[in-house]
């Protein structure tokens, strides 16, 4: 039998379900903001409007099918690929993304 590495006990999240737990993490920022030391100077902050540059797709409307990670990964792969090789901006397919996935990797 293996060791545990951890221990168990009652904190401030034991009268939750995992619904609450879920909503409650995500949106507590202050867990985010309360975090480190670094001080900002004028040069760590530049604006970029990267619509001008064209390097972000479109705002998209994934509707009812619960579709945002897969947006936000497409999203990610083509920017990054944009700003990596500079040259064509590629459009990829959220529905492949979407297609492709399992429940297992969706749970």
């Amino acid at each position: 039998m293996t060791e545990n590495t951890f221990s168990l006990g009652i904190n401030k999240f034991a009268d939750m379900n995992e619904a609450d737990f879920k909503f409650r993490k995500l949106n507590d920022v202050s867990s985010y903001t309360s975090q480190g030391t670094h001080m900002l100077t004028q040069g760590d902050i530049f604006p970029v409007d990267w619509r001008e540059r064209a390097i972000v797709s479109p705002v998209m409307n994934e509707g009812s099918c619960d579709s945002d990670w897969a947006i936000s990964q497409a999203s990610v792969m083509e920017t990054r690929g944009f700003i990596k090789t500079n040259s064509t901006f590629y459009t990829l397919s959220v529905q492949q993304l979407v297609d492709c996935a399992t429940t297992a990797y969706l749970n």
